[in-house]
């Protein structure tokens, strides 16, 4: 609990931080994704767009606090209204998704032949191994990101000699 609780207080000072650094508003999405992307939250798959004057922010994050967070950041800097389509990924153990993606690769019909080892550490997942063509390298990846609870992918594969 007091783990969880300095988490969201070291979330809330770098936001706070970060607001009071910028000018206050009239950033172009492209803008606050860029800013929204070096901050301290791990949003994956962010997009922020402007859709009929609304700002929306996409991607996927781990927990509600990092999801309020961002909207805050964003709506001190955009002069629209802010919309969140970020969803919450089930925060599940790395042993669960090494399991998934393992299972994934393995029903991938274009992934025969291929020696593919997975690592996954707090949703991150790592490729390694040898596969026999680029094409192999890049269904692997997508493979691996088809698994919902999969944050970011490091695709260190290779081809085979």
């Amino acid at each position: 609990m007091k783990d969880q609780i300095r988490t969201r207080l070291g979330i809330a000072i770098g936001i706070l931080s970060m607001c009071i650094a910028l000018p206050a508003i009239g950033a172009t999405p492209e803008q606050i994704e860029e800013e929204l992307a070096s901050s301290p939250l791990i949003i994956d798959e962010l997009q922020v767009v402007e859709v009929e004057g609304i700002t929306i922010v996409r991607g996927r994050a781990a927990e509600e606090s990092v999801i309020e967070a961002a909207l805050a950041f964003v709506r001190a800097r955009s002069e629209r209204p802010v919309i969140s389509a970020i969803e919450i990924v089930e925060k599940v153990d790395d042993a669960t998704i090494e399991r998934r993606v393992e299972r994934a690769l393995h029903l991938n019909e274009n992934l025969e032949n291929a020696s593919i080892s997975v690592a996954a550490v707090d949703g991150v997942v790592e490729l390694t191994g040898t596969v026999e063509n680029e094409l192999q390298i890049l269904a692997a990846e997508d493979t691996a990101g088809t698994v919902r609870e999969v944050l970011s992918i490091r695709n260190l594969l290779r081809l085979r000699s």
